[in-house]
This record gives structure tokens, C-alpha cells and sequence, in this order.
């Protein structure tokens, strides 16, 4: 008998990579003497990968772009840049492979 906060998460929150969601979900419910609780929840997606693509002409202009994001706690981090394919610089959370 009371408020309890049921919880429902699948996945590995700490695995990074797009082939690797993690989902989640809480709700509180009202237990009461004999009688049954039923609870209704979605998961949604709780990590995500962030990607940012600006192109050559756009870094041209803008030299000193920086892009940010905010992590699970509200800390900005610095997105780094990285070479895409089309000649369009990539932006990730993850710091660049270096070179073999």
C-alpha cells in the first residue's frame, strides 16, 4: 500500500554506438489494499547520438564555428570535427581517430 515508481529499461545505457539503443521509461502508481494496479508506459529512446554536417562553404565563412551539445546533466561538450566523405566536415562527441 502506497506510491511505488515502477521502471522498465532495455538495453545497455553505458553502450555507445548507433546499433545500440537504450530505452527506458518511470511512472509512479498508487498501490492500494486489494486492489490492482495497472500502469501504461512508453520507452522511448534515453541515449542518443548527436551528428552535426557543415560544408566546406559554410566552415569557409564561418572559420571559428564551434558546435556544442548539452550531456544527461546539462555540461556542454565540444563537438570535434572530422572529415566526411563528400568533402563536408562531420562533427561528433567522440575525439578523432588518429591515423595508423
Amino acid at each position: 500500500m502506497g506510491a511505488y515508481t515502477v521502471s522498465v529499461a532495455h538495453g545497455d545505457p553505458d553502450a555507445e554506438g548507433i546499433d545500440k539503443p537504450y530505452y527506458a521509461a518511470e511512472k509512479s502508481v498508487e498501490v492500494l489494499p486489494r486492489r490492482a494496479a495497472t500502469v501504461e508506459m512508453t520507452a522511448t529512446i534515453a541515449n542518443s547520438q548527436t551528428v552535426v554536417r557543415a560544408t566546406e562553404q559554410f566552415l569557409n565563412y564561418f572559420h571559428d564555428a564551434q558546435f556544442y551539445r548539452n550531456d544527461g546533466i546539462g555540461q556542454p561538450v565540444r563537438l570535434h570535427a572530422r572529415q566526411h566523405a563528400r568533402r563536408r566536415r562531420r562533427y561528433s562527441s567522440k575525439a578523432p581517430r588518429r591515423s595508423r
